[in-house]
């Protein structure tokens, strides 16, 4: 479905993501997430072996975002 909204990600510094691979998902200049790989320490805390990529969008901010267009 195509929502007709504009987005990007945007460089950020967060502790649980390595510097350099994790951004803040931005749509219509609201910050609606973040995506990234996984610090290392963090997978050894969670003892983890191999990379991992995450990410967490918040819907119902894109829905208001949709309905003030």
């Amino acid at each position: 479905m195509n929502l007709g909204l504009t987005s990007r990600v945007e460089g950020i510094v967060h502790p649980s993501f390595i510097e350099g691979r994790v951004g803040e998902v931005v749509i219509n200049e609201e910050k609606v997430g973040i995506i990234g790989e996984i610090h290392p320490r963090v997978l050894e805390r969670l003892k983890l072996e191999n990379p991992v990529s995450a990410f967490e969008i918040n819907f119902d901010k894109i829905i208001l975002v949709k309905k003030s267009e």
